[in-house]
């Protein structure tokens, strides 16, 4: 499920997991708006320690920012994910204390990395990654 929110004229586009549908599912309905009281915008990109989402600290439910240099990608894969074909690849970041965290890429954003990288294949090449979706 998939939420847009309106923001003094500004818009934000919000996701509800498969698993918490059950409990908005109510109070939404399409075409209809809802006035949210005790809402605030947290702005900005706010990059997580590798080590807290290694171990588990972080709240799974929650999209993470993550920094990192390149260090590994596979080539894309081509892969059917709930019956629609879609691309992938994995990747390895490390950090400034080599610390190293494992990722998979999705869809347009994987072949835009892929192709990102093999455009500067002699280069080290550093990702900011917002939103990521932690899964351990």
């Amino acid at each position: 499920m998939s939420i847009n929110v309106v923001v003094d004229g500004g818009e934000i586009h919000a996701s509800v997991k498969k698993e918490l549908v059950a409990q908005f599912d109510p109070f939404l309905r399409q075409g209809y708006s809802l006035k949210l009281r005790n809402f605030e915008n947290l702005a900005g990109f706010g990059p997580v320690k590798y080590k807290d989402v290694l171990d588990g600290t972080l709240n799974p439910d929650y999209l993470v920012d993550i920094v990192g240099q390149i260090i590994e990608i596979s080539h894309i894969e081509h892969v059917t994910v709930n019956g629609k074909e879609t691309e992938k690849i994995s990747l390895e970041f490390r950090n400034s204390d080599d610390e190293r965290l494992p990722m998979v890429l999705w869809g347009k954003f994987a072949c835009d990395v892929s192709e990102a990288m093999q455009v500067r294949a002699e280069h080290s090449t550093v990702l900011g990654l917002r939103f990521g979706k932690i899964k351990v």
